[in-house]
């Protein structure tokens, strides 16, 4: 294997953070409200992760070196990411400011006690990922959950989100093949393509989540939004056994 194959990113799994967190309640900041689709139905939480706290690596992948994102999903976890109109179905919220002391919210009127995940302190350290053609080495070594930011994807389907991204978030439908077949869909995939993996958030059974059949979603920026610290886009895939 070349080296130039490898792309590092940043393993998630318990540690002894006093503000990352795998599920529990979000301690967002007074002024950002609770995400909801256009329903008004919230959005579930899935984990809180402080900037700072990250492996020097985190700035090297474009992540803003102050603040928190935190990352939410549809509660009745019905989008897979396939369709274009799915996109108010998660969020990434980023503050630039936040504090341990911040009182966690209380879960807001619509969300089930199911919907809100067993919490965990969150631990960070660098690992090495690999293009799917190497999957015998491209899988997170250890165990199961592979929470990740940064990297190439452990995906279980499709690895090329990357396409998907481009297509689905410009409009293009992409439930059966005729999305990538039409003329539209063609061009598109012409276009500059900077999709990056920002959240690999995989099922947990320490959180008491699964994503369909042992599934995982797949949090993904442009790096030109990234730059601007702009999560208004992000676009999410779901895929699973």
């Amino acid at each position: 294997m070349q080296q130039a194959q490898e792309r590092p990113a940043i393993s998630i799994h318990r540690g002894d953070s006093a503000f990352s967190r795998i599920g529990g309640l979000p301690q967002l900041p007074a002024d950002y409200p609770w995400p909801a689709d256009d329903e008004g139905k919230p959005l579930a939480f899935l984990c809180q992760i402080a900037l700072t706290e990250l492996p020097h690596l985190g700035s090297d992948l474009g992540f803003p070196e102050a603040g928190a994102l935190f990352f939410f999903y549809c509660q009745d976890q019905s989008v897979w990411g396939f369709d274009p109109k799915d996109h108010p179905n998660w969020r990434v919220l980023y503050a630039p400011e936040v504090s341990n002391s911040t009182t966690p919210r209380t879960p807001p009127a619509g969300m089930p006690s199911a919907s809100i995940y067993r919490p965990y302190s969150a631990g960070f350290s660098t690992i090495k990922t690999y293009p799917e053609s190497e999957d015998e080495e491209q899988a997170p070594a250890g165990q199961p959950p592979f929470h990740m930011m940064g990297g190439y994807p452990f995906a279980i389907q499709n690895p090329d989100m990357e396409d998907e991204c481009q297509l689905a978030s410009q409009g293009i439908y992409l439930g059966n093949g005729d999305g990538h077949r039409s003329p539209e869909g063609k061009a598109m995939l012409q276009e500059p393509n900077d999709w990056t993996l920002l959240l690999q958030f995989d099922s947990d059974d320490d959180a008491g989540v699964m994503w369909g059949d042992s599934g995982i979603l797949y949090f993904w920026v442009r790096r030109s939004d990234l730059a601007k610290k702009d999560f208004s886009k992000v676009w999410m895939i779901l895929q699973c056994c």
